[in-house]
């Protein structure tokens, strides 16, 4: 089962991959972020995902950050 620690530290592997990546190819993040949002996009319309990924994207971009809070991250 996902649980919302497994979550945080999936997030947190994510954050340093990232960031390794930004500074390896010195990139801005806005260009980093048109990058990564291509290619999920792109293995979501492969997987025939595409409806669901648009969901998920509203739900997610429409929710405040998270900090110093108990409440479940899904």
């Amino acid at each position: 089962m996902l649980t919302d620690e497994k979550l945080l530290e999936v997030s947190t592997k994510v954050d340093n991959f990232l960031l390794e990546i930004a500074k390896e190819n010195e990139m801005p993040a806005l260009a980093l972020s048109a990058v990564i949002l291509a290619r999920l996009m792109l293995i979501n319309n492969e997987f025939q995902s595409t409806a669901d990924f648009k969901k998920l994207m509203g739900v997610v971009s429409a929710a405040p950050i998270l900090k110093n809070t108990t409440q479940p991250l899904h």
